[in-house]
């Protein structure tokens, strides 16, 4: 059992039989996985080796493979300090509220947006920034991003960079740009991009510059760049080639506002910003920033941070702006009208998490959105019935016995599998999409290593590569299935599935896990967990409760 995923950075280095393996006695190599799977991992060296007796070293020993928790990132961090120290005043005024955002209410749209016409008119009209809020299948990325990046390009002058924080969501920023024909330059490494778009990495698009004049104009005429903030921080050196009119940042709400200080205090040698105005796309209400330090650690209770309403170092500069004009609509807007649940889906994070707010887009544009089911499955056995006849089901299952970690959960492994099988002999083998058809979420990495050996046994070839991960990899992502296995077997453990958990300025519990998982089906939601333990959770018993009211709670306890 590995919790080892591709991408993922790692270490390589020598031990000898019989010892503990010590990175402090041994030649380290840095790689990250290639690919990986149950007899064989493929690591990708980050600095090639030219001379094979580099390795010989290893001849007759073992060789250890961890994960590489050697942080890179605190050099641009401190220059992120500096960055601000030194920015344009009216950029820190502007960051640190000393300054009210600038307007212009006669500028006017080029082109014609439909229905995000207020959306793009009011985003064009904000000269500093603008904050957009996009609840899941909101189109954040679809509408609020593309038509801010068209309208910006109606001018042919001008300069874009667009950002995120996880190379998922960049990917899914190219596909974007490949359906609307646009040229860019990607930076980042060709592991962490999709085969797709790896002909737009920086490296490949300038091989063919012999000298910097060259690779100076290639970048001259390139109007649109995309990174992640992590990539771009490491390769700040862009700015001196280029100033950008626009920067959009996606996941805005996951982004700490060390990881994009640096960035939006930059300055050309003019000392105006880098990046003159930049639009924020995010939502609160789903999964924040991975932070290590506790709510303690993390508080700030100097006076002079907290007027600027800097109270919690976890919190986003997204978070932070939206408290000061989350009312204010000239800088601040939300998306409300989704296209991906059903409405029967909907219905729960809706009324529990935004108030109500959302609406569905429906027929034409979304049929699958109110399409009905038939009432009654035909009696085949149970596991088809529900997914025949019910859009959201809760099946109750018992804690296994004996199990090997409470990380693992096999009885819940052994009905998701099964769960797995169903939905495919229902959709068929033609219709089957292993893209698009089923996703599992799961909150442990081990319990993903236990489904996918559950899943192998039936000799399935189509189930075995479905995407089973963890909610914070799911976010941004959709399937017509979704199965949430909460896994869980200890009481101690609902810390960890509710620790990004928070009230809102309603008195509303938000819990942005269960917020998200439940957000990427967009016809069948499935949630598989011990009812006994949940139930003793605030919001996870309402959730019970609703399924029991909805006549879609199941009890597999028994079985």
């Amino acid at each position: 059992m590995s919790n080892f995923r591709i991408g993922d950075p790692v270490i390589l280095f020598p031990y000898a039989d019989g010892t503990e393996p010590d990175l402090r006695k041994a030649v380290v190599f840095r790689a990250s996985i290639a690919n990986c799977t149950s007899d064989m991992i493929t690591l990708k060296l980050r600095n090639v080796q030219t001379d094979a007796r580099a390795f010989r070293l290893g001849l007759g020993k073992k060789w250890a493979i961890e994960h590489d928790f050697i942080d890179s990132s605190d050099a641009s961090l401190f220059r992120g300090m500096h960055a601000f120290l030194s920015a344009p005043q009216s950029r820190r005024d502007l960051l640190l509220f000393q300054r009210e955002p600038q307007i212009d209410e006669s500028v006017s749209l080029v082109n014609d947006y439909g229905d995000f016409n207020e959306l793009s008119l009011h985003v064009k009209q904000a000269q500093d920034f603008f904050l957009i809020i996009g609840p899941p299948g909101t189109g954040k990325t679809s509408f609020g991003l593309v038509n801010t990046l068209m309208e910006e390009l109606s001018n042919p002058q001008s300069q874009v960079l667009l950002l995120s924080y996880t190379n998922r969501a960049v990917d899914e920023i190219c596909s974007k740009l490949e359906e609307k024909n646009l040229n860019y330059i990607r930076i980042g490494n060709e592991l962490a991009c999709d085969v797709l778009y790896r002909s737009h990495l920086l490296s490949n698009q300038v091989q063919h510059c012999l000298t910097l004049a060259d690779l100076k104009a290639k970048i001259q005429r390139t109007h649109i760049f995309v990174s992640t903030t992590a990539s771009l921080n490491a390769n700040i050196a862009l700015f001196s080639l280029k100033q950008f009119d626009l920067a959009i940042i996606d996941e805005a709400s996951q982004i700490l506002e060390p990881h994009l200080i640096s960035l939006l205090s930059a300055k050309q040698d003019d000392q105006t910003p880098s990046i003159k105005k930049f639009v924020m796309i995010g939502d609160q209400k789903q999964l924040p920033a991975v932070v290590q330090q506790t709510k303690q650690e993390s508080r700030v209770s100097q006076k002079e941070l907290n007027d600027i309403l800097l109270t919690d170092c976890r919190l986003s500069l997204f978070e932070r702006l939206l408290k000061k004009y989350g009312n204010n609509p000239t800088v601040t807007f939300m998306l409300h009208r989704q296209g991906r649940m059903h409405e029967d889906i909907a219905q729960f994070p809706n009324v529990y998490f935004y108030e109500n707010k959302l609406r569905i887009v429906g027929a034409p544009y979304c049929p699958h959105q109110d399409k009905e089911l038939p009432s009654a499955g035909e009696g085949s056995d149970a596991l088809s019935d529900i997914i025949t006849s019910q859009r959201i089901a809760f099946i109750a299952v018992g804690a296994p016995k004996n199990s090997p970690s409470d990380k693992v959960n096999q009885n819940e492994a052994d009905l998701i599998a099964s769960l797995v099988v169903k939905i495919y002999q229902h959709e068929g083998k033609d219709a089957f999409d292993v893209n698009e058809t089923i996703g599992i979420i799961v909150p442990y990495r081990n319990q993903i290593a236990t489904i996918r050996n559950t899943l192998e046994k039936y000799g399935i070839p189509e189930i075995v590569n479905i995407a089973i991960d963890t909610v914070e990899r799911f976010q941004g992502s959709q399937r017509k299935f979704i199965i949430y296995g909460f896994t869980v077997q200890k009481y101690y453990q609902l810390n960890f599935l509710t620790n990004n958990t928070y009230t809102d300025s309603h008195g509303y519990i938000i819990d942005r896990k269960l917020n998200v998982a439940m957000t990427r089906a967009e016809e069948h939601l499935i949630l598989v967990g011990n009812p006994e333990l949940l139930s003793r959770n605030k919001v996870f018993n309402s959730l019970i409760e609703y399924s029991r009211s909805r006549q879609c709670y199941y009890d597999f306890t028994k079985e």
